[in-house]
């Protein structure tokens, strides 16, 4: 589904990041399944984000 850059970009997430893009991708290809784009922003949409703070890491396993 998605390209070789695109795919270079996801795989730079983080594994937290990776996996809630891939809960609201199947969401969207549920909704839009012949749409993309859509699926493909999906899965990207938190490419810039960056690593989070330890504050925020310790906040996820724990939540």
């Amino acid at each position: 589904m998605l390209n070789e850059r695109e795919l270079q970009l996801f795989n730079r997430m983080m594994p937290f990041d990776r996996g809630h893009s891939i809960e609201v991708f199947r969401r969207v290809a549920e909704m839009s399944p012949n749409n993309r784009v859509v699926q493909t922003a999906a899965l990207l949409h938190d490419v810039g984000k960056g690593k989070p703070r330890l504050s925020h890491r310790v906040g996820l396993a724990l939540g």
